[in-house]
């Protein structure tokens, strides 16, 4: 029988993020970090965030989709989930990236 995965929803602490173990999911607008958590994970990971936005694969990436970044810079975690969003998007795209953070936390890195 499968486990269902642990997933935890926590304030917004800046240290405490840097030290999160497990997998981290993070929203990014279209053009990239769009908010102070999204800023703040992308400098503690070397502008890997704002990299990553520039790129082919981001711009492919439909809202409510996932990139993963596997063993991070600067971070403790083990997975970075980048999810795509606009604000355009509908609740049908956020529920689709939902279900993609859920799939991901029954699996390691």
């Amino acid at each position: 029988m499968s486990r269902t995965p642990r997933i935890d929803f926590l304030p917004y602490d800046a240290q405490a993020l840097s030290e999160a173990t497990g997998r981290v999911a993070v929203f990014l607008g279209v053009d990239g970090p769009d908010s102070e958590v999204a800023r703040d994970l992308d400098a503690a990971m070397g502008g890997a965030l704002s990299r990553l936005a520039s790129g082919h694969r981001w711009g492919r990436a439909r809202p409510g989709e996932i990139v993963e970044i596997a063993v991070p810079a600067g971070l403790a975690a083990e997975a970075v989930l980048a999810v795509k969003h606009d604000a355009e998007a509908g609740r049908l795209a956020m529920r689709r990236a939902g279900g993609a953070i859920a799939k991901s936390a029954g699996r390691g890195a």
